[in-house]
């Protein structure tokens, strides 16, 4: 009689580990601080650590373009081109609700309207839920 007790309730724990569900995606803002109007590109990698995963990246900015490699699970390179200004320009989808603290992000390389590189010192992406 103890085996099939046994066998029923390893089932029984099998399927309720089943039923736990991940945490639902959530969106989280990518917010450009820029020193100037006339941005056309920005280059950043966004990273964060495990058990957090991203998942993508998409514009929120209007006329504006998201490229994004995903690196690992955890990191994203992303490009965003088109009229940039300061304030949102793009929105990361996150697999975990972690605080935004838990993000980090590396603003690598700038460009303006007419393609002419400028340097990074200045910019900033923030994120914000």
């Amino acid at each position: 009689m103890k085996l099939p007790l046994r066998g029923f309730l390893a089932i029984a724990a099998v399927g309720a580990l089943g039923c736990i569900q991940e945490p639902a995606p959530r969106e989280l803002t990518l917010n450009l601080l820029t020193p100037n109007s006339d941005d056309g590109a920005v280059m950043f990698t966004v990273s964060t650590a495990a058990p957090n995963r991203i998942v993508s990246a998409t514009p929120v900015c209007e006329g504006c373009k998201v490229f994004y490699h995903e690196v690992s699970e955890v990191e994203f390179r992303v490009i965003v081109t088109g009229p940039l200004r300061p304030g949102p320009v793009a929105k990361l989808l996150v697999s975990d609700a972690a605080p935004v603290g838990a993000y980090r992000v590396d603003v690598h390389e700038v460009a303006a309207r007419d393609f002419q590189t400028k340097k990074p010192t200045g910019y900033t992406v923030v994120v914000e839920r």
